[in-house]
């Protein structure tokens, strides 16, 4: 993983035993697994919906039960959903 200013990388993070999710809203999430003493990247998960959604907040919530992860987009618009209304956002489960 690159790191480059101005994400705010660590927004939201989900640990359970050896595997931390660290949120980059708007970008991804990415999973560490610790071996030891030492975290090393292990996947960094994009949403396969790009197209129909606005990224602004994807990766700002996040859950993870060790085999699972769900990452959140809060308040994130659908292409069908009507003005004005309370857009809870997708979750997609790796």
């Amino acid at each position: 993983m690159i790191i480059q200013d101005g994400r705010n990388i660590g927004a939201s993070v989900a640990l359970s035993g050896n595997i931390l999710v660290v949120g980059e809203p708007g970008y991804s999430a990415n999973v560490y697994v610790r071996t030891d003493t030492t975290w090393s990247p292990r996947e960094q998960l994009v949403p396969a919906f790009a197209e129909a959604f606005s990224l602004e907040r994807y990766g700002s919530a996040l859950a993870s039960n060790g085999c699972t992860v769900i990452v959140g987009s809060p308040g994130t618009d659908s292409p069908s959903d009507p003005p004005n209304t309370n857009n809870t956002g997708p979750a997609p489960v790796f």
